[in-house]
């Protein structure tokens, strides 16, 4: 028995690649400005291992599909309200090309 997910097809923006550092900052500016500074390490934490959980299953995709999947395991999660946020939707553009990118190396 075969299982599908279907996700809806999401635009990926348009970014210019950045640091890894410059990247964490995008990821941490959009968790202050959607969630309490209280949730703040609890969230990231929880972000980066969905994200990073959801790329494990994307080997040999292209950044679309990957972006396309990863905002859906957000949009469908606890953490939805983050979507709201550019630098969010930047951050996530971002790991999947270079999840696409480092993939297609392999």
């Amino acid at each position: 028995m075969r299982w599908w997910r279907l996700a809806r097809q999401y635009q990926i923006p348009d970014v210019d690649p950045i640091s890894d550092r410059r990247l964490r900052d995008l990821l941490r500016a959009a968790i202050s400005r959607t969630y309490p500074a209280d949730d703040s390490r609890r969230v990231e934490q929880s972000l980066n291992g969905k994200v990073g959980g959801g790329t494990r299953e994307m080997a040999g995709r292209r950044a679309e599909e990957i972006y396309a999947s990863l905002h859906y395991r957000v949009e469908t999660s606890e953490y939805r309200a983050i979507l709201e946020d550019e630098d969010f939707g930047r951050w996530l553009a971002m790991k999947s090309r270079k999840v696409a990118d480092n993939r297609s190396r392999v």
